[in-house]
């Protein structure tokens, strides 16, 4: 597994449509996943970049990357950052997703919950950023945004 940072973050307190209107990155979003984003959260202050190793293969819901930080960062654990954090560790560090493309990943409450995601990366000639949801795992590609959990 290989982790990037600590990286100081400066997270402002806006909604998740005004976040993105000020990101600065050409936009694919299902509004439902935007709507179902929650508030930015002042307590995330730093964040790391994971990358799971080959061998966990294809993630599927964060599960499996929660129990790999877990396993290989026992004194500090991590959590998916909140995707407020993400974006704006991507705002302030433009060209990060283009060689390190990443995630945060977060389910979506009710009678059958859901998983939504928001990524940063470069999509052709574009960087862009998605928010959406999604059903299948992630390939070795990405990096995903994980906060300390002090809970």
């Amino acid at each position: 597994m290989e982790i990037l940072g600590p990286f100081p973050i400066y997270v402002p307190l806006m909604s998740g449509r005004d976040m993105l209107a000020s990101f600065g990155r050409k936009q694919f979003i299902e509004l439902q996943a935007v709507a179902a984003m929650p508030d930015a959260d002042p307590n995330e202050k730093e964040i790391f970049f994971v990358k799971p190793p080959p061998k966990i293969g294809y993630l599927n819901k964060g599960k499996e990357l929660r129990e790999c930080c877990r396993l290989h960062r026992p004194s500090t654990p991590l959590k998916p950052a909140n995707p407020h954090s993400v974006a704006a560790f991507n705002k302030s560090q433009r060209d990060f997703a283009d060689k390190h493309p990443n995630a945060t990943q977060r389910v979506i409450e009710g009678n059958n919950p859901e998983f939504y995601y928001l990524s940063c990366g470069r999509y052709g000639q574009d960087r862009g950023v998605y928010v959406s949801s999604r059903t299948y795992g992630w390939d070795t590609l990405w990096w995903f945004g994980m906060v300390p959990d002090l809970g």
